[in-house]
């Protein structure tokens, strides 16, 4: 067997930092002869000294073959090793960085990208080690060493007090702005139309949205966890030359959206793992188009139940006391919602919901009650190894008043989507998403009515 499948043997279960079991023998220690050996013989010297707990024996004749040949990858490796195994933290990780540079097949580069992700692991940088990993999966040269290199990385990130997701997605879009379906519209019941201009109708264009969302674990214990959170958003446009043709004195960056929040958070869960409880407070911030939007604290509360392994419900409940900047009115909302998930024979999953909101303010657009529901099912099984997913929402938002009619206004907005996540392009852990998505408000009053059909284009993690 090759050094470098030896070594990954011995890193089995190294994440846990536990040694690897041994049989009694009776054999006692392994006593090393004066002699000379041969490299190879010192390598195996080496790798019979780390599985019998003398790290610092194997160190030493490790350390003797990279004096022979600096490049020796195999070498850097057993020192990694047994740097890691004596507390020698640094050595550990300078070597694991050597076996990297020196690995000269994807086997060796394997146990490198290993050998990294553990020294840096045993030394506490577990979110450089999650990196490391995602190397290690990236190169595996079999199914069985991806799924190791995916079972660390889920370990780590356990252990890890620290988790911190990237997101980013382009998204093309026939009504960036929210504008109007409607050419004309009628206001207080005259009896002639007003033709909508410029940005009061719809415009089309590609969103851009990256956003940065991290947490840290204060506390954490088998049934309760207790963190901090922040997360950082932005949202800007691109507007087609139609849409320019129609607003010219607009631009993309007009209707750009920024966000900052920061919160702590505190979950409690049952000793049969059936219930979770979460509660959460939190403050906001936004920009509209670069301009102060509002600023808002928020309290939340959440349960999830397994009512049977198949079968589970979900309740939130969020109060936002929003605080208006600039011209926007101050907001009370209130919102909550509740779900079902059950996996159907074939091991398809379906999930429905209902959401209720209502808004309290001196703005008729920010004053209103709203109903939703949705439906969503989950193929059990990836189609040409991609994950999909389809949906279909309702809602129904009430205004008691509105600034274009004497009277109130209701908006119906249905719409339906799906969700491909290609599996089968996997690259270190990453993997590409596509949802399309169609949605079209119908409102009692014309200028409210919207019609939208978006592709959205980004990548997430598959673990």
């Amino acid at each position: 067997m090759r050094l470098a499948r030896c070594l990954i043997c011995i890193a089995a279960a190294s994440f846990a930092l536990a040694a690897p079991a041994l049989s009694d023998t009776g054999a006692g220690q392994v006593t090393v002869a004066s002699g000379t050996y041969t490299p190879d013989e010192m390598r195996r010297l080496a790798v019979t000294l780390l599985v019998n707990r003398q790290p610092a024996q194997a160190l030493r004749v490790a350390e003797a073959l990279t004096v022979r040949d600096p490049e020796d990858a195999d070498a850097w490796l057993l020192v990694s090793r047994a740097a890691r195994d004596v507390g020698q933290s640094d050595l550990a990780k300078s070597a694991a960085q050597n076996a990297w540079k020196y690995a000269n097949n994807d086997e060796v580069k394997y146990a490198a990208a290993l050998a990294n992700a553990q020294a840096l692991s045993s030394d506490g940088a577990r979110t450089r080690a999650q990196w490391w990993l995602r190397r290690a999966l990236q190169i595996a040269p079999t199914p069985e060493l991806r799924a190791k290199a995916e079972r660390d990385f889920r370990y780590v990130r356990e252990q890890n007090p620290w988790s911190t997701q990237l997101s980013f997605s382009v998204s093309p879009s026939s009504n960036v702005n929210g504008g109007s379906s409607s050419d004309t519209v009628s206001i207080y019941d005259l009896p002639f139309d007003f033709v909508l201009q410029g940005s009061a109708r719809a415009l089309s264009g590609v969103e851009y949205s990256y956003g940065l969302s991290t947490r840290y674990t204060l506390r954490k214990t088998k049934q309760t966890r207790t963190s901090l959170s922040f997360a950082a958003s932005h949202k800007t446009y691109s507007l087609s030359e139609e849409a320019k043709d129609i607003a010219p004195d607009t631009k993309g960056s007009d209707f750009a959206l920024t966000q900052l929040s920061a919160g702590l958070s505190q979950d409690w869960f049952a000793a049969n793992g059936r219930l979770a409880l979460n509660g959460q407070i939190g403050v906001n911030k936004a920009w509209y188009g670069g301009e102060p939007l509002s600023q808002s604290a928020t309290a939340s509360t959440g349960l999830r139940y397994a009512i049977t392994p198949k079968l589970a419900a979900s309740l939130t409940v969020n109060h936002e006391w929003q605080e208006g900047l600039g011209e926007r009115q101050d907001a009370d909302l209130l919102r909550s919602s509740a779900s079902l998930s059950y996996v159907i024979p074939g091991g398809h999953g379906l999930q429905v919901g209902v959401g209720q909101a209502s808004s309290q303010s001196d703005a008729t657009y920010l004053d209103f009650e709203e109903r939703s529901a949705f439906v969503a099912f989950a193929l059990g099984k990836p189609v040409f190894g991609t994950k999909v997913q389809l949906a279909v929402d309702a809602k129904h938002r009430h205004f008691d008043a509105t600034t274009v009619s004497f009277g109130d206004r209701d908006d119906y907005t249905y719409g339906a989507e799906v969700n491909f996540t290609v599996n089968a392009l996997d690259y270190y852990g990453f993997v590409p998403t596509v949802k399309i998505r169609t949605e079209e408000t119908d409102s009692n009053l014309a200028i409210y009515d919207r019609d939208n059909l978006g592709l959205q284009l980004g990548l997430k993690s598959r673990f």
